[in-house]
Parts: structure tokens; sequence; C-alpha cells
């Protein structure tokens, strides 16, 4: 998971005190695509490397109201409780108004490539000179074109290997106790499995399935457990009561 932190921060109320900053731009790095945090202080502070006062006392911070705040929502407070029977796990109020202006930024350098693309093409921005000179009369386009028709061209073929890899996405896959959104889960997973050998993964995701023991509430997306490397994580922030989660009422706070 990635997030876009503004300039903007350095001038916000959140700013006065830097460590107070820090941990707050560590939420933003934590948290799964509609913004919770989900773990508690102390594997906040282990998977940051920092001192646990300082993420406590940054946290009561941020949780705290802020009549200096842009946005009134929420009394300006940065980041909410899931569940006030437990004290830990959070939600970053306001995630989704900047996660949408994070986007239509990613989309204006999507737009400027392409037209820096197009140039190029069209001979504006002439492509540093390839050791290679091409073939006289035909494009990369038409060369590429020749080869895949030509006779000896043989197309590529799924192999064994690619197969039992597959089948180790998918084994991995079925452990984990929620089903969403699969196909940024397999390939997470398959990052996952560069840092960790097969068995070892599988048996971490099976252990937390266990410690979940049914309950899917404020489960992470798999997406989200296995791209930040969670099941690195202490076992003991795992477990669950099984209790039903109060649904989360998602509404734009303040960043």
């Amino acid at each position: 998971m990635f997030a876009k932190v503004f300039q903007q921060i350095l001038d916000s109320s959140v700013a006065t005190d830097y460590l107070v900053r820090l941990v707050f731009e560590d939420f933003l790095k934590l948290s799964d695509s509609d913004g919770i945090v989900d773990i508690t202080p102390d594997a906040i502070s282990r998977r940051t490397n920092v001192p646990l006062e300082i993420v406590l006392s940054g946290i009561s911070e941020l949780e705290g109201p802020d009549k200096t705040s842009r946005t009134p929502d929420n009394e300006g407070r940065r980041i909410i409780r899931l569940d006030a029977h437990r004290d830990w796990g959070w939600r970053i109020v306001n995630f989704h108004k900047y996660r949408q202006s994070a986007t239509k930024e990613m989309l204006r350098m999507s737009e400027a490539e392409r037209k820096s693309e197009w140039r190029r093409r069209k001979g504006f921005a002439p492509k540093h000179p390839s050791p290679t000179p091409p073939t006289l009369g035909k494009s990369t386009e038409e060369e590429a074109e020749q080869s895949r028709t030509s006779p000896g061209h043989v197309p590529d073929k799924p192999t064994a290997k690619s197969g039992f890899k597959k089948k180790q996405l998918e084994d991995i896959w079925e452990a984990y106790p929620l089903k969403k959104s699969k196909p940024d889960g397999l390939k997470a997973i398959g990052r996952a499995l560069e840092k960790k050998s097969f068995d070892e993964l599988l048996a971490l995701t099976k252990q937390f399935a266990t410690a979940r023991n049914g309950d899917t509430a404020f489960c992470p997306n798999p997406s989200t457990w296995f791209n930040q490397e969670r099941y690195n994580d202490d076992p003991e922030t795992w477990k669950t009561a099984n209790a039903v989660g109060k649904p989360i009422v998602r509404t734009n706070g303040n960043f």
C-alpha cells in the first residue's frame, strides 16, 4: 500500500510537533485502501522502529480535537477509533478525500507521460540513439509482426514451473480468511513469495486464519495483509474474540 503525502501537511497543525507528524505519516503508510490501520501500538512501534512512547503520544494527539483544523468534521480529529470496546485500531479521517486528490495527481502525471511519448514518436523529442540501428525501411512494429508470423516462431506457452507457482498462489489464497479482490490478492501473494518460502508463508497464513476464528470483521483485505508484510507481525495481534464488530461509517473528515 502507498499514500501520497502532500506538502500541505507541513503547513497544518499536525506539523506543530514533528513527532506527531511522523506518527501520522506512518499511519498513512500502514493503512489499507480504506484508510484503516487495524493494528496495535506495539505492532506500529515494531514495524516503524519508532519508540512505543512516541507512538502512544502521537496517537493521543491525533485522536484529540483540533480547533485549528481546516475541516471541522469530527472536531478536527485525524484518526478515530474503530471500536469503543478496544484501545487499538483506527480509521484515518478524511482519507478518501485526499486519496482521490492523489489519484487525480497520478492521472495528471500519466497524461503528461502519454503526451511526452506521443511527441517522441512524432519526432519532436528524439529518443536516445539505439546501439543497433533499425532495419532500413521497416518500423519496430513491422519487424515484431514479421517475427510473430514467421514459420519458425513458437508462441509462449505455460510451463510446468508457472503452473506450480499458480497452484501455490491459489493454496495460500484459499488459506486466507477473507476472500476479497482476488486478482490484487494473488499479486500480493506473489510478491510475498519473493520474501518468504511457500511452506512458511502458507503456515503463517493458516495461523492468521486460525487466530481470526472465522471473524472477518475489520479483517484486512488479502492484498493489504500480504503487501504490508503483516505475516511478520506478532501473532498475538491477530487474535480476536470473534465478536460481531460494529459497521464502520465511512464519512469524510479531516486528514
